[in-house]
């Protein structure tokens, strides 16, 4: 999947879009908020969810490692290095979305 689809699959998780205009926060369906206020949370939370993601996929790795599984050192470092950059690349779409 590419960074921008996740990041926008991401950001729309925290809103619930009920036409092009109006934008509800999840937890309170019943009230509306305009854009400007809901997106900063729902992009936050869209952070907030990626950098936990992307840290478990770098503590698995780390953990595969520290167990002997046969990992070469060049495999791990260049894997390790390639999450640290879809992270960022996420992060970066998250912060760019605008709806």
């Amino acid at each position: 999947m590419k960074a921008s689809d996740k990041a926008k699959k991401l950001v729309e998780k925290f809103l619930r879009i009920e036409d092009d205009t109006t934008f509800y926060w999840e937890p309170y369906y019943d009230k509306p908020y305009n854009d400007d206020e809901v997106l900063p949370h729902a992009k936050k939370c869209a952070l907030f969810c990626v950098e936990n993601e992307y840290f478990g996929k770098r503590e698995l790795l780390i953990n595969l490692k520290s167990c002997g599984i046969g990992i070469s050192e060049k495999a791990y470092l260049y894997r390790i290095q390639e999450l640290i950059d879809e992270e960022a690349e996420v992060k970066q779409e998250i912060v760019n979305i605008t709806l």
